[in-house]
């Protein structure tokens, strides 16, 4: 993977330029790289937008765009319904390292082909899982331990997705959002999902480290209250979080929790993202999401009834 850039500072090519485009390319301002070229559908639409982040290169043909010398890696920022269906073109068409955002398919069937494609044609597909940069994990990470008790609940929040994208995610939820969700605690005890069962209204879903032998089980049901909540407990502390922004560990003096991180405050940027940017210039690519692995867990998911 040292070799996926191969010059010092990054060309990207941005394909879509939505929200979560204008999200990446503040941060990306913030570190004076410059977006080198732009690939959307209506060029004067998103003018206004591209201008503001002074994009020389303009297509409106993906193909043209990743035929062009204008860019060294790819990030594709097309909307979620809409990303299956082109990057296996994208794939096909450059030999350059390509970051998509999520959701990078919306059926097994579909990713199992992505992946035979990638293999083909372009090994190095990474999906950004923004929250595999976040503070918290990485502050759990330093703090995990072998004989910890874990307590991980996951509900799902169904109808206030729809409302926000439509009826269209219906039974694709897993694949756009649970999967995040889920990743987040697997990528924190380098774990693969080995088994999602039904128990009554709940889903169990259990992880398995192949390296420490440690099983970690995950309470997963779909709910418009709730907050994912996790805890974690060992001889000397107790820390727990309440969604994955907020991470507190209980202080024997005081006898309360206290709360270490809250990442909408210590972020200047959409929380991951700055992290994730960092890791693309200095070349690490061991917390980026790899299209098997996501097959993988598609495997699992598919099981999942939204």
């Amino acid at each position: 993977m040292a070799n996926v850039l191969s010059k010092q500072k990054i060309k990207p090519l941005f394909i879509g330029f939505g929200n979560q485009a204008h999200e990446y390319a503040k941060v990306l301002r913030f570190l004076n790289i410059k977006i080198s070229a732009v690939c959307v559908r209506n060029l004067n639409k998103d003018k206004n937008k591209i201008d503001r982040f002074k994009i020389k290169h303009r297509f409106s043909s993906i193909n043209k765009a990743l035929s062009s010398k204008t860019y060294n890696c790819v990030f594709v920022f097309l909307p979620w319904y809409i990303i299956d269906k082109k990057i296996i073109q994208i794939l096909k068409n450059t030999k350059k390292v390509i970051f998509c955002e999520k959701p990078i398919a919306l059926s097994y069937q579909k990713i199992k082909k992505i992946e035979l494609i990638s293999n083909k044609y372009n090994k190095n597909l990474f999906i950004l899982y923004n929250r595999r940069f976040y503070y918290t994990l990485k502050f759990l990470e330093k703090r995990i331990e072998n004989n910890m008790k874990v307590e991980i609940i996951i509900p799902e929040k169904i109808k206030k997705i729809v409302q926000l994208l439509g009826k269209k995610i219906e039974g694709k939820i897993k694949y756009h959002y649970s999967s995040h969700w889920i990743d987040y605690f697997k990528f924190l005890f380098k774990s693969k999902i080995m088994k999602i069962m039904k128990k009554g209204n709940k889903f169990l879903i259990s992880l398995n480290n192949t390296f420490k032998n440690k099983k970690i089980e995950i309470e997963f049901f779909y709910s418009e209250r709730d907050r994912i909540f996790a805890s974690f407990t060992t001889k000397k502390r107790i820390l727990k979080l309440d969604s994955l922004e907020l991470l507190y560990e209980f202080s024997n003096k005081k006898k309360i929790f206290v709360k270490k991180i809250d990442e909408t405050k210590m972020n200047r940027f959409k929380p991951g993202v700055l992290n994730l940017i960092k890791d693309i210039l200095n070349k690490n690519f061991s917390r980026f999401v790899k299209i098997n692995e996501l097959a993988n867990d598609y495997f699992y998911l598919k099981k999942l009834p939204h």
